[in-house]
């Protein structure tokens, strides 16, 4: 059975996104308390021009028009920005975005439809990244403090899961500008990838800059929490906000990420004060706090123009999902996949998504290959992608997956899902008394309301064996929904099998000179596995 993390526990951890898709983010505008406007070194625009001149790509074109606007001279960058403009089906929403607002044009895309990302997964994010790492090697050997090309190398390795390559450029990025935010913050994120909290956590709590950073502040609070630690500058972030020395935008992050650790103290009413704020003026990481806040706290009410803003697509695809829009959990999916690849949080609910909610199976599988590359060890995507192998048809591979999970149990990738995918496996592998016995101790291991789920997964492959027993398998469904409680997943997985018990039942009634077969020799046995403890 294909599965994905439970939405229980969300922190503001930061987003790590390339140069060019970063637009005018308030994190990039500096401190807005200093009143003198920074004045820039000639030098750093002339340098972004020669790497242009050099160089014609998509990352130096974006380098030059985020330049030359951070510049505050846009006719520099006006041939880079029409470059962007020329080929914007191959190049991020963010730099897209910029390129128009340098030749002065509409910067909101919805202006333009045909700049909306495609819904397939793109097959080029290893060439991509690939690109970017040689784009960035040219601009370092032009430039080697140029710390937008170190960041740039860090996340193309992360993506392509060649952690120490990734970490190495980090600690360039770093050594060139220590006390940079978006490095900082960009290196803390890369350790979280790697697993690495405490080193995560040390970077930003032992930071000079953080005590008065917002930014660097929210990070530190989100990490250390993960760790089951207390921020020591929360002092610090509680004067922050309270002192209304920075604009909104510069505090939403601040405070998301004290919203949730007053959720986790049970303070739920300065929790919805902060969440409140948040959402005055947010970025796409607030909105997909707040969203899983409000699901804990309903008197938070999350905007429509947070749920749209342009990278937005963590919070509309857990959206999508619980509305049950799974198309639209599809796409959104994908998009949050492709604007955070070296993550394993949108490969498995993506995976998950197609395998079990639409049963786009081709969809599954490569989400979970797109995942397994940034983290080899995940157990969780190399199960999906076991899954969505054996309902292609593809056997061999999908057994050569099943063996990469480690069996390490947790709440993470809990044992009953593993026992559940190999009586999948057995299935198709033509044991169905081994695989009957693997979906059994499934659901004896499974928490009672994850039982109906695995019945689910079951009740397929008893169609596909003993197509006859459809009549039965319609009587195990209405049973299965029942002790469902509400669980919109497995409502939805129950649904798919009911319609395709419906379509086997009709096609037997039609042909009714088949000899009738019986599901399993003793039928009740399901039913009563599912409601064992229904009195718990």
């Amino acid at each position: 059975m294909s599965t994905f993390a439970r939405d229980e526990r969300c922190r503001v951890v930061p987003r790590w996104r390339f140069l060019s898709d970063r637009g005018q983010a308030a994190e990039l505008c500096g401190d807005p308390r200093l009143s003198r406007k920074p004045d820039y070194d000639p030098a750093y625009l002339t340098q972004r021009i020669l790497d242009w001149t050099e160089a014609r790509s998509y990352a130096t074109a974006a380098d030059l028009v985020s330049g030359a606007l951070a510049t505050g001279v846009p006719t520099k960058a006006t041939d880079a920005a029409r470059f962007l403009l020329e080929g914007h089906d191959h190049v991020a929403p963010g730099a897209v975005k910029l390129a128009r607002q340098c030749l002065g044009g509409l910067s909101d895309l919805s202006a333009a439809p045909s700049l909306q990302r495609s819904l397939l997964l793109a097959p080029d994010l290893t060439s991509r990244s690939r690109a970017t790492i040689r784009t960035a090697r040219q601009r370092i050997s032009r430039n080697p403090r140029n710390v937008e090309a170190w960041l740039d190398m860090s996340r193309a390795y992360a993506i392509l899961g060649q952690k120490e390559l990734a970490e190495r450029a980090m600690e360039h990025a770093l050594m060139v500008a220590p006390d940079h935010r978006v490095a900082l913050r960009a290196a803390a994120r890369l350790y979280v990838h790697l697993h690495d909290f405490e080193r995560a956590a040390r970077l930003l709590s032992q930071h000079p800059r953080t005590r008065g950073d917002p930014w660097l502040l929210a990070s530190d609070i989100a990490i250390s929490s993960i760790i089951g630690r207390t921020s020591k500058h929360m002092r610090s972030a509680s004067s922050l906000v309270q002192s209304e020395q920075l604009p909104p935008s510069h505090l939403s992050e601040l405070h998301s990420a004290l919203a949730t650790v007053e959720l986790d103290r049970g303070d739920f009413r300065h929790a919805r004060r902060h969440a409140r704020q948040s959402l005055i003026a947010p970025n796409d990481n607030c909105a997909a706090q707040a969203r899983w806040l409000a699901v804990r706290l309903p008197q938070i009410v999350v905007t429509e123009e947070a749920f749209e803003l342009a990278q937005s697509y963590e919070a509309r695809c857990w959206r999508a999902m619980r509305e049950g829009n799974w198309s639209g959990a599809l796409g959104e999916s994908h998009a949050w996949l492709l604007d955070e690849p070296y993550s394993g949080r949108p490969a498995v609910i993506g995976s998950f998504i197609g395998i079990t909610l639409t049963e786009d199976y081709a969809f599954g599988a490569a989400c979970a290959r797109v995942g397994i590359q940034a983290d080899p060890t995940n157990r969780t995507l190399h199960n999906n992608l076991a899954v969505a192998l054996a309902y292609e048809g593809d056997q061999a591979e999908a057994e050569v997956q099943y063996g990469l999970v480690r069996r390490h149990f947790d709440d993470e990738y809990p044992e009953y899902v593993f026992e559940a995918t190999g009586g999948l496996l057995r299935f198709r592998a033509g044991d169905a008394a081994a695989g009957r016995s693997k979906y059994a101790r499934a659901i004896e291991l499974a928490p009672h309301p994850m039982r109906s789920r695995v019945l689910a997964y079951w009740l397929r492959e008893e169609l596909n064996v003993s197509p006859s027993a459809a009549a039965e398998a319609l009587a195990l469904c209405d049973k299965a929904q029942i002790f469902a409680k509400g669980d919109s997943f497995t409502i939805r997985l129950i649904e798919l099998v009911r319609a395709r018990a419906n379509t086997l039942r009709d096609v037997m009634q039609q042909v009714s000179a088949l000899p009738k077969a019986t599901l399993l020799t003793e039928p009740n046995r399901m039913a009563s596995l599912i409601k064992a403890d229904d009195a718990q």
